[in-house]
């Protein structure tokens, strides 16, 4: 029987590998908006995953966290814009609207004014909700607070705390010893 690390590990390898083989996609029609709005997102999910692997094999499991957290909530995003009812409607309304909102910031801070117009361009984003916070989506899915408890694990990995100084006292002296 192989170990739980060892599993996942084995698991996010055949993913990654399955993207890498592919050619091409076959979509149906009736899926193609559905399939060009989240695979961009698929993407990064696996290519953080394989990145979290790439680092874990190296022995720097405390970077490879981040990216592992990372991969978890862009998985769990996806996972509820495809299980919920309306979940891709909304989640493309939140990105014409963040696109819109990005580009007008944009525009404001570098006081230009012909971004400026061509995001006046840009089509109103479609009424209705967008997506909720990450927490409020990960709670519908998460009845047993497993993937909660994950995240606020991983965050403690990312975050300035004694935990940061003593891993980094612990590398400089295994690399004074040698």
């Amino acid at each position: 029987m192989l170990h739980p690390q060892a599993e996942l590990e084995g698991w996010i390898r055949d993913c990654v590998d399955h993207l890498r083989a592919a050619d091409n996609y076959r979509v149906a029609r009736a899926h193609q908006d559905e399939f060009y709005l989240l695979f961009g997102v698929i993407v990064r999910t696996i290519r953080y995953a394989d990145a979290y692997l790439d680092l874990v094999h190296l022995n720097k499991e405390a970077e490879a966290v981040p990216l592992a957290r990372a991969a978890l909530e862009h998985a769990i995003t996806l996972q509820w814009v495809f299980i919920v009812d309306g979940g891709v409607a909304r989640f493309s309304r939140s990105v014409a609207s963040e696109r819109a909102s990005h580009y007008a910031k944009l525009a404001d801070w570098l006081e230009n004014e012909e971004l400026l117009l061509e995001v006046g361009k840009l089509e109103e984003p479609p009424a209705g909700k967008g997506l909720a916070p990450f927490t409020n989506l990960m709670r519908e899915l998460d009845h047993d607070e497993f993937l909660e408890t994950t995240i606020r694990q991983s965050r403690r990995w990312r975050h300035r705390n004694v935990g940061a100084r003593h891993d980094h006292a612990g590398e400089c002296w295994r690399i004074q010893r040698g």
